[in-house]
């Protein structure tokens, strides 16, 4: 796939009107997107996304609209992880990583992978 990215004025679209966009298509999200979209308050489906920086994580963490949708990540760090972590309610995050791959973020994240301490 191509790499597409999802720039602050394709954002600032999309929020202005949640159908004109399809923000599953785009595989990088601009730090400034990430900002912009931190605003919605509805659900955000990124699942074209394979990583995010640490700035967007930290900007998406600030999200408080009904859930994010984030299952396409391939990497995450353990700063988006953290970020990620701190801000969202139980449930609200979506994501699909390989705990195997991501040894550091897993931890931080274990409650949205599903593998709860026993």
């Amino acid at each position: 796939m191509a790499e597409k990215r999802l720039t602050k004025e394709i954002a600032e679209q999309f929020l202005a009107d949640d159908e004109s966009v399809d923000l599953n298509k785009f595989t990088e999200l601009d730090d400034d997107a990430a900002e912009r979209l931190s605003k919605d308050k509805g659900g955000l489906i990124l699942y074209g996304l394979t990583s995010l920086s640490d700035a967007a994580a930290a900007s998406l963490g600030n999200y408080d609209g009904e859930w994010l949708d984030l299952n396409g990540l391939t990497s995450l760090s353990f700063a988006a992880a953290e970020s990620l972590e701190k801000q969202h309610k139980e449930g609200s995050l979506s994501l699909d990583l390989d705990a195997d791959t991501l040894p550091e973020s897993f931890e931080i994240l274990r409650w949205h992978l599903g593998y709860q301490d026993e």
